[in-house]
């Protein structure tokens, strides 16, 4: 973490430029700025200075390099996207502390991907630590207008002190391994407008014959299939090339899911899993039933039917631990009972070929969500999103998403659709070829068919 190159406050420390042998002797043995306040701002400094120890409303707790102690937080204002608020902040010098940090506070917001940044001098960059005298007790109160993007859902401030790169060892009961405190769990109203705008898609309940009648080997060639409406995949790019659409329904214990997924060159070479199947062509679908705040599934299936599932607690990197140690530790999950399967019209790593495109079909057992026991109930709904990676050439990628919004992070549930389940389908004739064998169409004629109404759906569905 680098310094921040910000202009003074209207309390701007008058430098001593120490002209005197004795002053100059002094500085040239320290690092530290030579400060000298007017008497003015030591009579401002002196209302910040405490004589007994505040029971702040959020305790914290937390020591820095065994000279520091940052006792707590008090919070003056409503925590609302755009409106302004005051933090106050209680430290305790448990020895003369001679240097001089910043304080940096990394206010992330714990349901997107949003850090407001802190950073200050104590005391309105009045009294640096440098300053600080031991027992002394500082209130270092900052006030500020909370992003207007700040979302609705949880946030953390994240404590430290720096000086450039270097970071004060801390220590507590909640701190991270990167050297941060990690402050309360505080509660944000973020902006309705801003949080407008995602999609919705509503999930029919099919009958146990129509679910009988799925078949999961990848064709997508059941009736079921076409009467249901279809969810597109809009590119993250505007060039993005290629239709992509899916189609859901569930009865009383499973996910069924359909893709359709247009593509000229079909590859793929990861064929373990778990591997990192995001590294090359994939269909990826997040399900989050209890919200952003909620551990949720991530299920990947790439060209070759390789799988990935995983289960996350919480948004990976929010917490204590790194991004990939996040990760790391959600792989162990393995989804039982669930069933996928890959279809392809064209040849899979054949560059001289064109192929048309590749399709997934899918059977969740809906007891292997999290939060989930049953059918969920009409009305209910979920947090979820679909995403699909193109990659044609090496080093070119187009991203496809059900929500495009999570640009920065594909783990953002926040920015999220939402599936709202509805009741029984209507009448959907249930394909058996025994019995029925003068409807049955080849499976390349049905495949057309399929494509032709998921385009009309997609033309004719208002925006």
């Amino acid at each position: 973490m680098s310094a921040l190159n910000r202009p003074f406050s209207r309390h701007a420390l008058v430098f001593s430029l120490a002209l005197s042998a004795g002053t100059l002797c002094a500085a040239c043995q320290s690092n530290e700025p030579q400060v000298v306040l007017t008497q003015e701002q030591w009579s401002q400094v002196r209302e910040h200075i405490l004589e007994e120890a505040p029971e702040p409303e959020h305790a914290i707790g937390a020591t820095y390099n065994d000279a520091i102690e940052l006792i707590g937080l008090d919070i003056d204002g409503e925590l609302k996207a755009g409106q302004e608020v005051t933090f106050t902040w209680y430290w305790r010098a448990l020895k003369d502390v001679k240097r001089d940090w910043q304080i940096f506070v990394h206010f992330d917001s714990q349901v997107h991907p949003l850090r407001q940044n802190l950073d200050h001098y104590p005391v309105d960059e009045l009294y640096r630590t440098s300053l600080w005298k031991e027992g002394q007790i500082i209130r270092d109160s900052q006030t500020f207008v909370l992003r207007e993007d700040f979302p609705t859902g949880d946030a953390l401030p994240y404590i430290g002190l720096f000086r450039g790169d270097e970071r004060a060892h801390v220590e507590g009961e909640n701190i991270t391994e990167d050297r941060r405190a990690i402050g309360p769990t505080l509660k944000i109203t973020g902006n309705p407008q801003r949080e407008a705008g995602l999609p919705r898609h509503e999930v029919r309940r099919i009958s146990e014959a129509q679910a009988q009648s799925i078949t999961i080997d990848g064709k997508l060639d059941e009736a079921v299939w076409t009467d249901l409406q279809s969810v597109s995949l809009k590119g993250f790019n505007p060039r993005a090339p290629y239709e992509s659409n899916v189609k859901l329904a569930f009865d009383a214990t499973h996910l069924y899911v359909a893709a359709y997924l247009e593509d000229e060159h079909v590859w793929g070479s990861l064929t373990e899993h778990d591997d990192p199947l995001w590294t090359q062509e994939v269909f990826e679908f997040f399900i989050a039933p209890g919200g952003p705040n909620a551990p949720y599934v991530e299920l990947q299936v790439s060209p070759q039917n390789t799988i990935f599932d995983a289960r996350f607690p919480h948004r990976p990197g929010s917490k204590a631990k790194s991004r990939d140690e996040d990760i790391t530790a959600a792989k162990p999950f393995a989804m039982e009972g669930l069933e996928t399967a890959v279809h392809l019209e064209g040849s899979l790593n054949d560059e001289e070929s064109k192929d048309r495109f590749w399709s997934v079909e899918m059977q969740i057992p809906l007891a292997q969500l999290p939060g989930v026991d049953g059918a969920p109930e009409p009305g209910s709904s979920w947090r979820a999103n679909l995403y699909r990676f193109d990659r044609p050439t090496e080093g070119q990628t187009f991203a496809y998403g059900w929500s495009t919004r999570p640009r920065r992070d594909f783990h953002d549930i926040n920015q999220f659709g939402t599936l709202t389940f509805g009741g029984q389908a209507g009448a959907v004739p249930v394909r058996n070829n025994a019995a029925l064998p003068e409807v049955e169409a080849p499976a390349e004629a049905a495949r057309e068919r399929l494509r032709r109404r998921i385009q009309k759906e997609r033309e004719s569905a208002p925006e």
